[in-house]
């Protein structure tokens, strides 16, 4: 088309008037098939643009469901330890209340050893601390989570340190926490697949003294 319009252009002379001479209308077949093109190429950015909002959409939903997950065994763990730890301060007190601190009484460290070892299907460390100023005073088996668990009973002047110890099927070390409750404090780590929790009325600082003998003692006498 365009160049049958330049050809009758070329016939008209170099010198044709008119700003109009290479205008030509389309045709309405023309006119259809682009008007089908732009709608057509208008409806595709449409759905890619449908498309990527859905994406994105999808996306910070599933981030929302991932964080909501991740809070909520958070939460979960961070319950769990609550109520043991409440157990273990309300097995504390029940053992002082009910003036049963021992079932077992003694200052030999391997006399409650074997006690232990016959009544318990694991074998809980018994360390003694007397340089360090805790003295043994014997232990005695208490019940967490429906479980049996080993209590080892120590003293420092007048104030009893219980170490609650129980095989926790994680071999990971956890390094110490404390904790307080109903005005006693509590210290808990890990190590060698245990769990040891130790609850007393003694400053936060001393019980941290002793958590920490505990565990320098047990390290010493560890296999190399």
């Amino acid at each position: 088309m365009l160049r049958s319009v330049i050809q009758a252009h070329a016939q008209r002379g170099p010198y044709a008037s008119g700003t109009d001479f290479l205008y030509q209308e389309a045709s309405f077949d023309l006119q259809t098939r682009i008007r089908s093109a732009l709608r057509a190429e208008s409806i595709s950015e449409s759905n890619h643009s449908l498309r990527w909002r859905w994406i994105t959409a999808t996306s910070a939903l599933a981030l929302v469901a991932i964080f909501i997950f991740s809070l909520t065994l958070v939460s979960q763990r961070r319950s769990a330890k609550e109520l043991l730890a409440q157990e273990v301060v309300s097995s504390h007190v029940r053992a002082f209340m009910g003036n049963h601190q021992t079932d077992v009484v003694s200052s030999d460290q391997g006399i409650i050893t074997i006690w232990f070892n016959r009544r318990l299907d694991f074998a809980p460390s018994v360390e003694n601390l007397a340089d360090k100023e805790f003295s043994l005073q014997g232990g005695r088996i208490e019940y967490l989570r429906n479980s049996p668990v080993a209590v080892v009973v120590y003293r420092r002047q007048e104030h009893f340190v219980d170490l609650f110890t129980w095989p926790s099927g994680n071999y990971s070390n956890a390094t110490e926490r404390t904790m307080a409750r109903q005005g006693y404090n509590l210290v808990y780590w890990a190590t060698s697949g245990m769990d040891c929790w130790a609850v007393s009325d003694l400053d936060i600082n001393e019980l941290q003294e002793f958590a920490q003998s505990f565990q320098e003692e047990y390290s010493s006498e560890a296999p190399k």
